[in-house]
Order: structure tokens, then sequence, then C-alpha cells
């Protein structure tokens, strides 16, 4: 097919798609900024003793459904998925309630239930709004694409509406909202004199896949597919980035201890707080760049008390 002259070739753009998330109670749109989520199936093609220079068999790899997602965090009315909401209760609470799935789907991509977050991101640098990330797996329950013989067939894909110019039937859905910046948040735990310049926590719930060769009667019926996802202990780690004029300070900073961290953030009467009892920091020397302030960038890991299950952070 030609592509005819240089008007008739169309270009689909992101913007004019949508991004949902479906708790079990039906399908809400959610802000992003960044959505690449669906099957990925790599093959290898391994090297044998053939007396041959080149390679001459190959493997298919397993399934995987998985991905990465940005968006800002965001307090929503009702009706649209809020991004503190993706990022609290199905990332950095997932812990407390690990059958907890969700449905996700994009125009074009799949839809894909049996979803978890696998890792959860919150990070702000001054100057910057607040934002987030998640990388997301899932579990297909098709096996018509994941025969591990023959060729895998491309997935189903979802197709929004496009009878609005902007591509997608979203009239009504979205609020104008404000993004919460950095004036909104504010980190406890320095030494006093010291200035945060921005913080990243992470949420890693160590997540993996189990897969199966069926039983005796049925071989694999979910092909090269994961049969469920489980987790294993979560991991919460951070850094935290500060500035002093002080040059005592910013050693004093390098040293390797165990304190508190707590993060706010208040954002148009609403936000949440991110408590970390037992913080523990890495020594990291200043940075000096030229032409910029000095600043020193402490990795810190979050370890729980032992008063309850899941300690090493509490969102309230």
């Amino acid at each position: 097919m030609g592509l005819g002259s240089p008007n008739d070739v169309k270009v689909l753009m992101g913007w004019n798609q949508v991004v949902e998330i479906d708790d079990g109670s039906g399908y809400q749109p959610l802000r992003v900024t960044d959505y690449e989520f669906g099957t990925n199936q790599t093959g290898d093609a391994p090297d044998y003793v053939t007396g041959l220079q080149d390679r001459t068999a190959w493997t298919k790899g397993p399934v995987e459904v998985q991905g990465d997602i940005s968006f800002p965090l965001t307090f929503e009315q009702t009706g649209t998925f809020s991004g503190e909401r993706m990022f609290k209760e199905f990332g950095a609470e997932l812990a407390l309630d690990i059958q907890a799935t969700f449905g996700m789907r994009a125009s074009p991509s799949e839809t894909i239930a049996g979803c978890k977050v696998a890792r959860s991101t919150i990070s702000c640098n001054a100057g910057e709004p607040i934002q987030c990330s998640a990388t997301v797996w899932g579990v297909v329950d098709s096996t018509t694409n994941v025969s591990g013989e023959g060729n895998t067939q491309l997935p189903d894909y979802y197709t929004q509406s496009t009878n609005t110019s902007s591509g997608v039937d979203v009239t009504g859905t979205y609020q104008t909202v404000q993004v919460p910046m950095w004036d909104t948040v504010l980190v406890q735990g320095a030494p006093p004199g010291m200035l945060v310049v921005g913080f990243s926590v992470e949420i890693d719930n160590q997540l993996q896949r189990n897969y199966t060769m069926g039983n005796d009667s049925v071989r694999s019926p979910w092909g090269l597919n994961a049969t469920s996802i489980s987790a294993g202990q979560r991991r919460v780690t951070g850094t935290v980035t500060w500035q002093s004029n002080d040059e005592g300070l910013l050693s004093f900073i390098m040293g390797v201890g165990v304190d508190q961290l707590v993060i706010y953030v208040n954002a148009h009467n609403t936000g949440f707080t991110m408590t970390m009892n037992n913080v523990l920091w890495s020594a990291k020397p200043p940075r000096l760049t030229t032409g910029d302030r000095i600043t020193a960038e402490s990795n810190f890991i979050a370890l729980g008390t032992g008063t309850t299950a899941f300690d090493a952070l509490t969102i309230t």
C-alpha cells in the first residue's frame, strides 16, 4: 500500500489517547506522562557445539506482562483515578493486601487484568512538581498468544472511541486540578542548618513470577506465561539531596547511622505523611560541579521496627 501524498500520512499522537485503571468498580482514566505496558517476549539464539561459525538454533523466552508508567501526584475528584491513589494504594501499600489487583488498559494497548505494582517511586526536586512512577506486572488470562511452539501471535488491543477530535471520548471526565509543586513538601530528618534540594522514595514489593508445567493430565495450560505473581519482603529505599553553607554539616551527613525520616505532602488542604522510623543512612561524599552549588546526596534504607508487620514505611 502506497503512502500517497504527505497529507495522507496519519500519525498517532500520545496526548490524545487515554490510560484507564479498574479497581473492580469500572475503568477510570488516569493522567499519565509516559506509558509503556503490555506483553513482552524476548527470543534467544544460544550457541552449541556445531562446527559452524553462526548460530542455527533458537528459543522463545517466557512471556512477561509488564511495563512502566509515569504520572503526576494529583488529588482528583470523583470520576478520575488519582495519582495519589495509584502511588499509595496500589504501590506503596501493596504489602498490606498482597492479593489486591487492578486492571489497566490504554489506547492503543492491551487490556490486562491481575495487575500488581512491582516498584513504585515518588520524587521531587526543588523547582519542579511532585512526580510518581511505577513498574507494573500483570498476568494474562488467555493462552492463545503464549504458546512455546510456533510464532507468538499479536495480543488483542483495546481501541477507544474515535468519534471526537481528540481521538477519545472523555467529555466531562477530567476536572481542572493543580499539580502539587515542591513547596508543598516538608522533609524532616536533616541536621539543623541543612536545606533539602530533592528526595525520592522507592518501594520495591519484590514480586516474582511463578511458572508451572501443569499437572499429570495437562501440560503447561498457561503456555509460557506465569500462572501467578507473589511477593517477598518489600524493600524501601531512597535518596535525599542536601545543601549547606557549612562544610562541617556536609561532612556530618556522610556518617552512617539510623534515624527517623518524615516526608509531609500537604497540597490544597489534602495530602499524606510518609513516616520511616528506622532509616539507615549510607555515607557518600559531597558532589562538586563547576558553576553549581555543592550538594550531598544521601542514600537510605528504611527498616522495620518490629512493632507491626509493615512499619518500615507508614503512610497516614
